[in-house]
């Protein structure tokens, strides 16, 4: 919960504050010894680009916010997703440094990778606000979702869209 000097862009019409979480290397994980790792290249990147493509579809904006910048950390994949990204027509890369807090005040609704506090952050600004989960491993009744609704599916990503601009 930290604040910057980093101003919010100005932003088109319809557009939704993405925010994911990106994965390191595989040297780190492996250091970590974990069991089992949600926040892979695999899930980060069909988070992504899942957002973008459904986003085109119905002509929103999607303004992604990294948590911070990490450089050559992340890993080779997502970071060549990022690169794919940058040329899509719908896509606006948001300074890390930036507060979620000031974007997600500009931005018509909120997408989060599960569980990050953006999601939270959304609600409390009174603004549409979902976990989307691109691989369909969590249980919508996860307590960690502290009641914020978990998609899974494009389809399902594309319906809730379409209800959040009725509101």
């Amino acid at each position: 919960f930290s604040d910057s000097a980093v101003e919010a862009p100005r932003l088109p019409p319809r557009t939704i504050a993405v925010f994911d979480v990106q994965p390191t290397r595989d040297s780190f994980y492996q250091s970590l010894a974990l069991d089992f790792d949600y926040y892979t290249p695999d899930i980060a990147n069909q988070f992504l680009l899942d957002i973008r493509d459904v986003l085109k579809n119905i002509d929103c904006h999607m303004a992604h916010k990294r948590k911070r910048e990490i450089g050559n950390r992340a890993h080779p994949r997502y970071r060549l997703a990022l690169k794919s990204l940058g040329s899509s027509t719908n896509y606006i890369a948001i300074d890390p440094d930036l507060s979620s807090v000031p974007l997600i005040q500009k931005c018509d609704a909120v997408i989060s990778m599960p569980f990050t506090s953006t999601a939270l952050f959304g609600r409390e600004a009174n603004k549409p606000s979902i976990y989307y989960d691109p691989s369909g491993l969590l249980q919508n009744d996860d307590p960690a979702a502290h009641g914020i609704t978990i998609i899974q599916e494009q389809k399902h990503l594309m319906e809730w869209l379409r209800m959040a601009f009725k509101a």
